[in-house]
């Protein structure tokens, strides 16, 4: 049947043991950047591009790098990130980007581990669908 938990000396400590696994287990799972989104997608003319980052806090963030480029054309911002103090949402627009296609890229640097680069879906202007 049903036995009460004992109570002996470790019984906190396990629990404790625990809880700091299943803690490390989430963060070592969270992606650190979750989402891109980038406005708008097509074009017939140069536009102006707007993106929104998602990064979640982490103590170790210290910089987010969004760039675009092709082999005309770079534009790229950064972001400075206090650790998890700082902002979750990175928002920007770049103004009158040229006819082309092109790929957004967002690069997290943490202090304690390598760079991570995320990467949006292909934005193309000036270019008639076929």
């Amino acid at each position: 049947m049903f036995r009460p938990l004992e109570r002996t000396s470790n019984t906190p400590i396990r629990w404790l043991l625990m809880a700091f696994l299943l803690s490390a287990t989430i963060l070592a799972s969270e992606k650190p950047i979750t989402k891109i989104d980038v406005w708008p997608y097509a074009s017939l003319r140069p536009t102006n591009i707007h993106f929104r980052i998602l990064v979640p806090r982490n103590p170790d963030n210290r910089l987010l790098r969004v760039q675009i480029d092709n082999e005309e054309y770079f534009r790229a911002s950064d972001f400075q990130i206090d650790g998890d103090i700082g902002r979750a949402v990175f928002e920007d627009m770049w103004r009158d980007v040229p006819c082309g296609a092109y790929v957004l890229t967002a690069t997290l640097v943490r202090q304690t581990e390598k760079p991570y680069t995320a990467k949006s879906n292909l934005i193309q202007f000036c270019q008639m669908a076929q």
